[in-house]
């Protein structure tokens, strides 16, 4: 799977380089397909802000066409985690 250098920056910056890695890892075991996919990956002990905009505390990672496009903080109590709200085919929990 391929992953931009500013999909990586940004979940580096929303947790680090140890946990991205993890990550990663896992997003390349189970997401190769095709389909747009949002994949709820962490929950954050508090609420982040990465200087962005972007803020919340669940971390969500989007794979389209098998390749992580970006990856976001969403606020759970507000932000709808639906295929919807995000434009991707599916969305799953890998927590």
């Amino acid at each position: 799977m391929f992953v931009s250098k500013h999909a990586r920056d940004q979940l580096e910056r929303r947790v680090g380089s140890g946990e991205t890695d993890r990550i990663l890892g896992e997003l390349e075991r189970l997401y190769g397909d095709p389909d747009a996919v949002a994949i709820d990956v962490a929950t954050l002990p508090t609420i982040q802000h990465d200087g962005s905009g972007s803020n919340g505390d669940t971390v969500v990672v989007i794979v389209r066409g098998g390749e992580v496009t970006t990856v976001m903080l969403r606020r759970s109590w507000n932000q709808p985690f639906t295929p919807e709200a995000l434009n991707v085919d599916r969305v799953e929990y890998r927590r």
